[in-house]
């Protein structure tokens, strides 16, 4: 059984250095931000045919959005999550899907 109070000084010389390490990190590598708090645009697409995850995204990198973020939601619903597209450039790579 450890003794908390006995130790106490060498338990907050460890939560003092495992403090000043986490600030070190974000200080120096910050946070990468998920697909919520990313600004871009996002588009649902339903294929009526099979379509793979991979020939998508192969197509998607053919036309210059080598970055784009997939997944599969249901029944041939894909959610697609790219850079800041113009409302023509969203048909374009609908057209060329």
């Amino acid at each position: 059984m450890l003794n908390f109070v006995n130790n106490r000084f060498w338990f907050s010389l460890v939560s003092a250095i495992l403090i000043v390490v986490s600030i070190t990190s974000l200080a120096f590598f910050g946070l990468k931000l998920g697909i919520e708090f990313d600004s871009g645009s996002t588009m649902t697409l339903h294929f009526e045919h099979e379509v793979e995850q991979g020939a998508l995204r192969e197509s998607l990198a053919s036309n210059g959005h080598s970055d784009a973020i997939i997944q599969r939601n249901g029944d041939g619903d894909f959610f697609i999550h790219t850079r800041e597209l113009a409302e023509g450039e969203k048909d374009e790579v609908v057209s060329n899907i």
